[in-house]
């Protein structure tokens, strides 16, 4: 067999952008692993705004990490609202006969042009009803937006290996380091202007939900309660992370204030997964794991675990890795590995490896 090189993994944030390569397709040894900041115009509203600063943060971080990425394959996750994803419920019969359905269905459910849109779906044999119907999800995503990340990695002189989606990604993580059980556990990535809801049960995804608001947010609310610049504000936060017992009421304040309207939005989320699935009504939540850059947030874990009644933490998607072959500074890693929940999960895919988007992985 011919050998074939692991994927990069990359994750574009709205605060930064991250890659990952271990040192072998289906390994958790780390070859590779880097973050880095990127300005904070290039996304506005998570819409792409400056491609060259995107361009040139990616070129820096290959660089300064003597990474070789020219004519490398490439794979990535995407969420948000350009990803849709739909659960429905079919008798299991033929595969042609489930095709034709699934695709009369998709059509139904997504309410767009089919041509705008990458779509796949994925069977879940496991979970046969008393009916005897299979639960079917139907994933799809704005074409254009999906696009727009390809054309990132062309421009880096990349290839594209793999695209998944950030919901799957998170449950490929979390499942590895947690016990089978019929409780239902939530993954949380709060990112920069993002936040994303996902809930899962053994091995299986259930629901999840994008927000709009992330880090961002405390940041604003200290610049204006404060009346400080944006770099100014965004250091506070950061350092009332580390040492809050230093920080004064106003900062504390400023921070509890945009914790109680963030928690709120996650009480919201679960209420609508129990109504929009009932069967899940009285199922506890055996805990949250928390991921990405504001998810270490000053009291946002303790609100958490108090309002949705169990055990909130942030957690290391890293944890498990062997980094002895690392060609990195595992330790500035390793301070911001909440932030590689998806990149550890796309590390670990193989060329072969079914996309979730657009046909086989290449």
């Amino acid at each position: 067999m011919i050998f074939q090189k692991p994927y990069i993994a990359i994750d574009i944030g709205s605060h930064s952008v991250k890659a990952m390569e271990m040192v072998a397709s289906g390994s958790t040894v780390v070859k590779k692993a880097a973050i880095t900041n990127i300005p904070k115009e290039t996304f506005i509203n998570g819409s792409l705004n400056d491609g060259d600063a995107l361009k040139l943060a990616f070129e820096r971080m290959f660089h300064e990490n003597k990474w070789t990425w020219k004519n490398r394959r490439f794979s990535f996750a995407i969420g948000g609202d350009q990803v849709l994803i739909k659960k429905i419920w079919m008798p299991l019969t033929t595969r042609n006969q489930m095709e034709m359905q699934i695709e009369a269905e998709a059509k139904q459910n997504f309410h767009a042009d089919m041509d705008e849109l990458y779509w796949r779906y994925h069977l879940s044999l496991g979970s046969i009803n008393q009916k005897g119907e299979v639960p079917v999800f139907l994933v799809a995503a704005d074409r254009s937006f999906v696009d727009e990340r390809m054309d990132i990695i062309k421009d880096l002189g990349g290839k594209i290996g793999l695209v998944d989606i950030e919901a799957f990604c998170y449950l490929n993580v979390f499942v590895q380091y947690t016990q089978p059980g019929t409780d239902l556990a939530i993954v949380l990535d709060v990112g920069h202007s993002r936040t994303k809801f996902t809930v899962i049960q053994n091995s299986s995804y259930l629901y999840s939900r994008d927000f709009s608001f992330g880090g961002k947010e405390y940041t604003e609310a200290l610049m204006e309660q404060l009346e400080l610049d944006y770099a100014t504000a965004e250091q506070v936060k950061i350092e009332t992370c580390k040492n809050p017992g230093s920080a004064v009421p106003e900062i504390l304040n400023a921070i509890a204030e945009v914790n109680e309207r963030v928690i709120d939005q996650f009480r919201s989320a679960i209420d609508d997964f129990r109504h929009v699935d009932p069967s899940y009504k009285t199922l506890p939540i055996r805990g949250v794991a928390m991921l990405g850059g504001a998810s270490g947030t000053y009291g946002l874990s303790d609100g958490v675990s108090a309002a949705l009644s169990t055990s909130a933490r942030v957690f290391n998607p890293l944890a498990a890795c062997d980094w002895k072959k690392a060609k990195v500074a595992s330790s500035i890693v390793m301070a911001r590995a909440h932030c590689f929940g998806t990149l550890m999960a796309l590390s670990k895919r193989q060329q072969g490896d079914e996309s979730d988007l657009g046909g086989v992985a290449a």
